[in-house]
């Protein structure tokens, strides 16, 4: 399922989905624009990483919105 908040995108699997697979996935169908996944797992950090997004932690997330 997909729902549009603004300029954020919230996206879900489906339960026999791996969530991360379907990050990545989802991460290489957009457009070469700025693309911000926020994860703290390194292994999906490097994996949409590699496809040109931007990769924030939680942490900076919480910072920027307080």
């Amino acid at each position: 399922a997909r729902r549009h908040r603004g300029v954020v995108d919230v996206h879900y699997s489906r339960p026999t989905e791996i969530a991360d697979d379907h990050l990545v996935a989802v991460v290489e169908t957009l457009p070469p624009v700025p693309v911000i996944v926020v994860t703290n797992d390194r292994d999906l950090q490097q994996r949409v990483g590699a496809l040109g997004a931007t990769v924030a932690g939680s942490g900076q997330l919480l910072g920027l919105i307080r």
